[in-house]
């Protein structure tokens, strides 16, 4: 179970890091002077960043249940 879990989080990882990549060469790719377009640029990626820091605190928060669930399982077999 370790071990599917390990791969799944790298392949994860590889994912979000080439979902990233392709953000920055699309956000990089248009040579524009347009304050307007710039400003809406920054605001779609700013708002992509809030949504990746959200999905690591569902992630993190989920490992901790996870994490209590698996002691407090542990504890109910010990004592029934």
């Amino acid at each position: 179970m370790k071990l599917q879990t390990n791969l799944l989080e790298k392949e994860r990882d590889k994912a979000k890091e080439m979902v990233e990549n392709i953000i920055e060469s699309e956000l990089g790719y248009l040579f524009t002077n347009d304050l307007d377009y710039l400003n809406y640029q920054r605001n779609i990626y700013a708002n992509i960043k809030k949504v990746y820091e959200m999905r690591q605190r569902i992630d993190s928060y989920f490992n901790i249940i996870v994490r209590n669930l698996r002691d407090s399982i542990a504890k109910a077999i010990g004592y029934f």
